[in-house]
């Protein structure tokens, strides 16, 4: 594993409704984080992976890194969509050289798109056998151009140099492969982990064993689906049902709720419903793609972990141990990582990433 070198860099996790950054150095026994803060921003800037608005978000990112004395002028930018596809592949045992050759003439029989759009990465997931024949086992990325290009004009524009833009699930990969533990006594070696990272515009499912991602989805619901569900029951603004949500216990019992609250129970059931299903498919398909298939634990991200009670009921749907991020053993900081694992990871360089 090769991390940055001693100096501070800074690494951007963009959102629909706020960015996490955060500065921070690595060294050779853990990363220290020496500054974070959540720039919050309207929901008409950024969405999906997409900038709408690049002079607009641009002078927010720019004006916040200025009040917050953020000095380092190197960035990473982590960034996730459902427009970004994986695919996980089977090639004969052929050199990184040759790998790229052909993802370059034939991409295109591998997902179905037009592949002068997209920019190709893979991850190494390791070899397999089929019928006595050593193959290498790749997930394989295919990111808009757009994207790319959007997000490396972003940093410029906010006077930083470009490091590496990350893709999410990859990041969280690293993560997890960096450290030893989390929240304290959780040991990750030869765990299969389920990370659920429940954000504004969707939901990020990235399944990681060893360290290493071997499935990478988004459920298409977050926690704009449940403000809006919400707003249709009640008459209140976003921060007033913010406020109500961080009251509620979804372990309570409804009949000693008052009417509004027990409106908010309803659609944060109904919308969980919708994501419990979702992570359910991507659990399954992991399953099925080998029989001593199993995940360990389910870690829990992102602003919908929060709710009190979500832990057990994720517990009682899946039958698997679903704990909310706190901590890890390697990462020195006083944030909760729950909320800035994305931006943190940005931080890490792996070589299995080839471009």
């Amino acid at each position: 594993m090769r991390i940055f070198d001693n100096k501070k860099h800074i690494s951007i996790d963009i959102g629909a409704s706020e960015i996490k950054i955060i500065e921070g150095k690595a060294t050779k026994k853990n990363i220290v984080i020496q500054n974070a803060y959540t720039l919050k921003i309207p929901k008409n800037l950024y969405s999906d992976g997409m900038i709408l608005s690049m002079d607009q978000l641009s002078y927010l990112l720019k004006t916040s890194l200025k009040d917050n004395k953020i000095m380092s002028n190197m960035a990473t930018v982590v960034v996730n969509s459902s427009n970004i596809i994986t695919r996980e592949i089977s090639l004969p045992k052929v050199s990184d050289g040759e790998i790229e050759s052909i993802l370059k003439y034939q991409a295109e029989d591998f997902i179905p798109i037009e592949p002068q759009d997209y920019i190709f990465q893979y991850i190494h997931l390791g070899r397999v056998f089929d019928d006595g024949v050593e193959k290498l086992n790749l997930l394989l990325l295919a990111i808009p151009k757009t994207i790319i290009e959007s997000h490396l004009n972003l940093i410029n524009n906010i006077g930083l140099k470009p490091k590496v833009m990350d893709f999410q699930g990859h990041a969280i990969g690293k993560l997890f492969n960096y450290n030893d533990m989390f929240n304290e006594t959780n040991l990750i070696k030869g765990k299969a982990i389920a990370s659920v990272d429940m954000g504004y515009d969707n939901t990020k499912v990235n399944i990681i064993l060893n360290g290493v991602l071997k499935v990478s989805r988004v459920v298409n619901t977050g926690f704009s689906h449940l403000i809006k569900d919400i707003q249709k029951k009640v008459d209140r603004n976003e921060e007033e049902i913010l406020d109500i949500i961080k009251d509620i216990d979804l372990l309570e019992e409804v009949n000693f709720l008052d009417s509004e609250n027990t409106f908010v129970i309803d659609s944060i059931n109904e919308v969980l419903s919708i994501v419990f299903d979702g992570i359910d498919m991507v659990i399954k398909y992991y399953n099925t793609r080998d029989r001593d298939n199993e995940i360990d634990y389910i870690i829990l991200q992102g602003g919908l972990s929060n709710i009190h009670g979500l832990e057990t009921r994720f517990k009682r749907f899946f039958n698997i141990n679903a704990i909310k991020l706190h901590s890890f053993d390697r990462i020195k900081s006083d944030e909760d990582m729950g909320a800035y694992s994305n931006a943190v990871a940005g931080l890490i360089r792996l070589d299995e990433v080839q471009r």
